[in-house]
């Protein structure tokens, strides 16, 4: 029974690895369970970008500050509401790199990038139901998945992407996926009007 719940919890990228390194050297249940714990942590920060990260995160907050300036002002002005406003996009941000973490590279679905947002869309309603009124989490929550899935679209995880040859940095030797160029100016467009919001919601306040 152990055993199973471990051979979930390991990413299926490398699950035939570990599980078989595991079995050879007779590991015990706390070594079974370090090395999941060691292996889930590895694999999620090679999938992880964190120029895409940030994106994710300025588009997820960008979208609760708009809608809490749209629909309770009192929010922003409120000591604690700015720190309250980023529980529900934290919250999705874990998700989505677990989420990253763990996609099996092997396998394509057009519907991949949509799993992710969806699933970390229930966590940040779940992890902000007690923080923020109702109707600025349900309302930041859907803008902020409409902002994030083009960008997930365009930038999928790393072990995802195409690997160049020859190149100095990382983010310099991958490649965006042939999503067209449709998928990338809605990117642009996306992190540019957030600039904007953010932008008004600072004036605004003053």
């Amino acid at each position: 029974m152990i055993q199973r719940t471990l051979a979930l919890l390991i990413p299926p990228a490398c699950r035939e690895e570990v599980l078989g390194d595991l079995h050879q050297r007779s590991a015990g249940v706390a070594e079974r369970l370090h090395t999941t714990l060691y292996v889930v942590l590895s694999r999620v920060r090679r999938t992880s970008d964190a120029v895409v990260l940030l994106m994710e995160a300025l588009a997820m907050y960008t979208a609760f500050v708009v809608v809490a300036l749209w629909i309770d002002p009192a929010l922003l002005s409120d000591a604690s509401g700015m720190a309250r406003l980023a529980i529900p996009p934290a919250a999705m941000l874990i998700i989505l790199m677990l989420a990253d973490a763990y996609s099996d590279p092997k396998k394509r679905w057009v519907y991949k990038p949509l799993l992710g947002v969806v699933l970390g869309s229930a966590a940040a309603a779940a992890a902000g139901s007690t923080a923020l009124p109702r109707s600025v989490l349900l309302l930041g929550t859907a803008f902020g998945a409409l902002l994030i899935l083009p960008i997930r679209t365009a930038f999928p995880p790393v072990t995802e992407r195409p690997q160049a040859i020859t190149g100095a940095a990382l983010w310099h030797k991958l490649e965006l996926a042939p999503v067209g160029v449709f998928a990338k100016y809605v990117t642009a467009a996306a992190i540019l009007g957030l600039l904007t919001f953010v932008m008004y919601a600072i004036f605004s306040l003053r």
